[in-house]
């Protein structure tokens, strides 16, 4: 059985095939439809194709991809016409998920990581961004304008992401004053 195969894309995105169709002593028009599981994954354009004198040559079709979810998608495009042999096409694509971003906000400037929802590379800050002041980089937290001169944000970390991360989560460099052993600053 034949395949058209759309390789993977991202949801949201769309991927277009075109192929042409052929068919001779034909008794009517051509109808061309998507079934299975996946079918509102795939659509086909033209939905049908009418022969000339019982015949259709390299008529143009464009079948498309436009995944809703991420996952693996399978479908089958049947081209039948009244009196002849349906014929089958397995359709396939796999889809992955948007790239979502997560900012990283170190004293007043925005950079960005894509977050996939299981692991995001966490910003590392670089030269002058590990010092505010007399203060050292130590971390992250969501909370903005913290400022605490005895005690650390609650959801203060450092190399791993915190629960419920979500697309557009900001957060904030933690610094915090170390010269002395009695006292860190954090803000």
């Amino acid at each position: 059985r034949p395949t058209l195969d759309f390789g993977n894309i991202t949801v949201g995105e769309s991927k277009d095939m075109a192929t042409v169709l052929n068919g001779t002593n034909l008794k009517g028009k051509a109808n061309l439809t998507i079934t299975r599981t996946d079918s509102d994954m795939f659509s086909v354009s033209p939905s049908s194709v009418t022969p000339t004198n019982g015949s259709i040559t390299s008529a143009g079709i464009t079948v498309t991809y436009d995944p809703s979810e991420a996952g693996n998608h399978t479908a089958t495009l049947t081209i039948s016409s009244e009196g002849a042999e349906d014929v089958t096409v397995t359709l396939n694509g796999s889809a992955t998920a948007p790239a979502k971003v997560v900012n990283w906000n170190v004293k007043g400037t925005e950079h960005q990581t894509n977050f996939n929802g299981q692991s995001t590379p966490i910003y590392q800050p670089t030269g002058d961004e590990l010092k505010c002041g007399e203060k050292d980089f130590i971390g992250w937290t969501a909370t903005e304008n913290y400022e605490n001169a005895t005690n650390a944000p609650n959801d203060l970390f450092t190399t791993t992401l915190p629960n419920g991360v979500t697309e557009g989560t900001t957060f904030y460099a933690v610094y915090a004053d170390k010269r002395t052993t009695t006292s860190i600053t954090y803000t």
